[in-house]
C-alpha cells in the first residue's frame, strides 16, 4: 500500500545516502533505530540512548564526525534526517512522549552511535591472509581442528 511504498522510498534514500557519502555500518544503525523506536512505541521507553538494550546502551559512543570534520557532520545530520522520515509515522508519531522525535533522531546520537560501530564492528566479509597458515597449525597440533570434524 502507499504507507509501504513510503517505508521503501525512506528507507532506499536512506540507504543511498549512506553508501554515497561512506557512512559506515548503516544496516546496523537502521537496525539499531528500529529496536529502539520498537521500545518508545511497544514498552513505552523514553527515546534516546536509553531505548537501546545493555550492553550495547553501555558502549563508549565516540562521535564519528571527530575525524572528518563538518563534511561529516553534514552527512550524519542529514542522516539523521532520513531516518526519521524512515521511521515516524503517522503511527509511530502518537506513541512519542508529546510527539517529540527529536530526542531519538538526533544527530549527536546517531554520530556517537556510528563512531561506537566504527570501534566495535569487525569487518568479516574478507579472508584473512593468515588463513591457511593458522589452519595448518591447527591441524598439526594433538586435537588440531581437523581431528574429528566431519570431512
Amino acid at each position: 500500500g502507499e504507507s509501504g511504498d513510503q517505508v521503501e522510498s525512506a528507507l532506499e534514500a536512506f540507504c543511498e545516502h549512506a553508501v554515497e557519502h561512506g557512512l559506515p555500518h548503516y544496516s546496523l544503525l537502521a537496525m539499531l533505530f528500529a529496536r529502539m523506536v520498537s521500545a518508545v512505541c511497544a514498552r513505552g521507553c523514553a527515546p534516546g540512548i536509553g531505548a537501546l538494550e545493555a550492553p550495547i546502551s553501555d558502549l563508549e559512543r565516540v562521535p564519528w564526525s571527530g575525524a572528518g570534520g563538518e563534511e561529516r557532520k553534514a552527512v550524519v545530520e542529514e542522516a539523521a534526517r532520513r531516518l526519521s522520515d524512515l521511521f515516524v509515522t503517522s503511527d509511530t508519531i502518537l506513541k512519542f512522549p508529546a510527539g517529540n522525535t527529536d530526542d531519538l533522531f538526533n544527530a549527536d546520537l546517531l554520530d556517537g552511535l556510528v563512531g561506537m560501530l566504527d570501534r566495535c564492528v569487525v569487518d568479516v566479509e574478507f579472508d584473512n591472509p593468515h588463513d591457511a597458515d593458522l589452519r595448518a597449525v591447527a591441524s598439526d597440533a594433538p586435537g588440531g581442528a581437523d581431528e574429528g570434524a566431519p570431512k
